[in-house]
């Protein structure tokens, strides 16, 4: 019998051992009747190491570390995200509009929601802020993220480090200077308003969902769509949601509402 036989067999009688099987006796007689005189038995009686029970320990270390890594890695993986290259993230300019009308119907839990389109729209910019939104009605199942994108100087890292923005979820974003000095030397509030805007992101397909959905404060995105007004019924009253067309408003009604065709992650040349 060789050493593979013997440590199998001493196995099988631990385990009648351990599971009350056998009594102490009863292995003491089998390990010595059965295996040789030459076995100790009170050293028979430990477990071998087992070299699957390390492996299995291994396994869930790395399972482990990678469910860590999953939950706490806000970027998506590259081969997920769609590029398009730019010469240089300091050379994005201000959205693109042009005039376009017709109109669209969807449907948000079975409400028939039209949409008339209002331009044919295009923006590009720094991610700095979002706001996600839980489905409690309509519009916030339409819409359920809002991203605010800078554009211009005020993307690049000397002006964008002079600013904060905050987006507390009610469908408004709130910015102020950190350095007021430098701010009245550099630019003033028309300026700024004209190189930001805050963006009700609507769309039915679940690739721009999940899309949108990984959209990071920092990323730079370019979205295109189009501008709409949403018209519907929801608690037997007419709503309606207005879009900005112009980027030199500020407060309530200053937001853009884009049906979204297309979204891209930007990358430098």
């Amino acid at each position: 019998m060789n050493n593979r036989e013997i440590e199998d067999k001493l196995e099988a009688y631990r385990q009648m051992l351990a599971t009350g099987q056998i009594d102490e006796t009863t292995f003491n007689n089998m390990v010595q009747r059965n295996l040789g005189s030459g076995i100790d038995v009170n050293k028979a009686k430990r477990p071998r190491k087992s070299f699957g029970l390390l492996l299995v320990v291994v396994l869930l270390c790395v399972l482990v570390f990678a469910l860590f890594k999953l939950l706490h890695n806000d970027s998506v993986p590259s081969n997920e995200r769609e590029y398009e290259y730019v010469n240089s993230y300091s050379s994005i300019d201000a959205p693109i509009q042009t005039n376009y009308t017709g109109s669209t119907t969807i449907y948000i839990r079975d409400i028939p929601v039209r949409m008339d389109y209002v331009a044919n729209y295009e923006v590009s910019g720094r991610v700095v802020a979002k706001a996600s939104y839980i489905s409690n009605g309509v519009a916030n199942e339409a819409a359920k993220n809002d991203i605010a994108l800078v554009w211009g100087k005020l993307a690049t890292d000397e002006y964008l480090k002079m600013f904060t923005f905050k987006a507390p979820g009610n469908r408004f974003v709130y910015w102020k200077t950190t350095d007021m000095d430098w701010y009245r030397a550099h630019t003033n509030d028309s300026e700024i308003i004209s190189m930001y805007s805050n963006n009700h992101l609507v769309t039915t397909d679940e690739t721009l969902k999940n899309d949108i959905k990984s959209v990071k404060k920092g990323d730079y995105i370019r979205i295109k769509g189009y501008l709409v007004n949403m018209y519907w019924e929801e608690n037997n009253s007419d709503r309606t949601w207005i879009s900005s067309t112009v980027r030199t408003d500020d407060g309530d009604g200053a937001c853009e509402i884009i049906y979204v065709t297309d979204l891209k992650w930007l990358k430098e040349a």
